[in-house]
């Protein structure tokens, strides 16, 4: 399968679509200016003129009809020659492999170059070419945010352990993908955390977190796995990813649980996923993570509760084992104890605040002798008083 005026209008992913439909497993695109001379006998070819000439290898691709995946793209540009027996690329001049050293492309918002957003031409080889002589691994770009354009579709460039490139812009083996724009979004939730932002839970307890995604994008995802992504208070290990395939705005369930400490945290999760299409083959684009995160309070124990409760009794009277507590005007101990205004005996009894005596103490001050006390004394004066009377007789 053959096209013209090829990479200038960004024709890589008609030709795909077209090429995967009929059952072609390699289509050429030749540029403006450019031919790709043909030796039949040999079954070789070469490129002559001022740009290049593509070839999108779809033999091991995979498409559901609305995304593909696993296409082989390679520029080859004036002077390099194609086997067309094994599809075997020489690149002219010095062939590199590897990475290079230039910076990372930017992701171009219009890879197409549609007449909604004018963003240019050649945007689809100028990603590959920037991609080839770059550190990077991978480069996308996006299709125009418009809705006259919609649906949008990502381009994705994989630099593959058999990638070359030379200086005047050729390369081999590109992975390439066109796909639907991945997306999603997370909220995690936990049992009675409706309508409450920091749920109290016993601390040392495990919490059960669900985090509810949606696909708001346009490709199934599936693999989603919850991770700590290091924000939060507690570092878990991933746990085990969903197996469960999710069309464009269906919804998952996932449920982890976390140890929670005392005080108030935050869990913050971050959930990862993987862009299939509706086969459940991997795309190879990539799909941002989201983070999604709840509050706790953790509070005490029951033990650590009758604790404070205790202490908060103990504010006003203690008493040990030979003891009761008393008021605020008096504590009592086990040998001897006194009030604000009285004292106590080794019972331990608090006093009232009006005095009294201890077993084998003296009357307190400013107390009046008892009854029995006066009237001994008035009987020792009277007898004193008669025994003189008769000394003087």
């Amino acid at each position: 399968m053959l096209d013209s005026h090829f990479a200038r209008r960004d024709r890589q992913p008609r030709i795909v679509r077209l090429a995967i439909a009929t059952g072609h497993d390699r289509s050429f695109g030749v540029e403006e200016k450019t031919a790709l001379v043909v030796d039949r006998a040999a079954r070789t070819g070469e490129v002559i003129g001022r740009l290049g000439a593509s070839l999108l290898d779809t033999s091991s691709a995979t498409s559901d009809g609305r995304n593909v995946a696993g296409v082989r793209y390679s520029y080859f540009t004036t002077g390099s020659t194609i086997d067309f027996a094994t599809g075997a690329i020489t690149l002219a001049g010095t062939a590199h492999s590897g990475a290079g050293a230039a910076a990372a492309p930017v992701a171009p918002t219009d890879i197409w170059g549609s007449d909604e957003c004018e963003g240019g031409i050649f945007g689809t080889l100028d990603l590959a070419q920037g991609l080839v002589k770059s550190s990077a691994s991978t480069a996308t770009g996006d299709t125009c945010d418009s809705p006259a354009e919609s649906p949008r579709f990502r381009t994705t460039f994989t630099r593959t352990a058999s990638t070359t490139w030379n200086d005047d812009g050729g390369f081999t083996d590109l992975a390439m993908s066109i796909t639907g724009i991945p997306s999603f979004s997370a909220v995690a939730s936990a049992p009675g955390s409706a309508g409450t932002p920091n749920p109290q839970v016993p601390a040392g307890s495990q919490a059960t977190i669900t985090v509810t995604v949606t696909n708001t994008g346009g490709t199934p995802l599936t693999g989603f796995r919850i991770e700590s992504d290091g924000s939060g208070a507690v570092s878990a290990a991933s746990d085990p990813a969903s197996t469960t395939v999710v069309a464009p705005g269906g919804t998952l369930q996932l449920q982890t649980t976390r140890t929670v400490a005392k005080g108030p945290q935050t869990f913050a999760l971050r959930i990862t996923a993987t862009a299939v299409d509706a086969n459940g083959a991997e795309l190879g684009v990539a799909t941002a993570p989201q983070t999604a995160s709840i509050a706790f309070v953790g509070v005490g124990t029951g033990t650590e509760a009758n604790a404070s409760a205790n202490a908060g009794a103990n504010a006003n009277g203690s008493s040990d084992s030979g003891g009761s507590s008393s008021d605020a005007k008096g504590s009592a101990t086990g040998s001897t104890s006194s009030g604000a205004n009285g004292a106590a005996d080794g019972s331990g009894s608090g006093a009232d605040g009006q005095g009294s005596l201890a077993r084998t103490g003296a009357p307190a001050d400013g107390l009046a002798l008892p009854a029995a006390a006066i009237l001994l004394l008035a009987g020792a004066a009277a007898l004193i008083a008669r025994a003189r009377l008769r000394a003087r007789v």
